[in-house]
C-alpha cells in the first residue's frame, strides 16, 4: 500500500486518512480526530484496505480484460 488512503468513521462520519508514507507502529490503535471513538488497530484496518482495495482493482481489470484475474 502506497500514499493515502481514506473512510469515514462509523460514529460521526469524520474522513480517517492514513498516509502510509508517515509509519505507524503495526499495533497502535487508531482514533477518530472528530469524535475520539478507537477504529481498531492499524494493522487490522490496513489489512482491511489492502483487501477491498485488491477486491476493487480486480473487477476493474476484469471489465478491461474481459475475465477475472488469478493471483499467484
Amino acid at each position: 500500500m502506497t500514499g493515502n488512503f481514506s473512510f469515514e468513521c462509523t460514529v460521526c462520519g469524520h474522513s480517517i486518512v492514513i498516509d502510509e508514507r508517515k509509519p505507524t507502529e503495526r499495533d497502535a490503535v487508531l482514533s477518530c480526530s472528530g469524535c475520539g471513538h478507537e477504529l481498531g488497530e492499524f494493522s487490522t484496518i490496513r489489512d482491511a484496505l489492502l483487501t477491498a482495495d485488491r477486491a476493487e482493482f480486480d473487477e476493474t481489470l476484469s471489465m478491461v480484460l474481459g475475465k477475472k484475474p488469478i493471483w499467484e
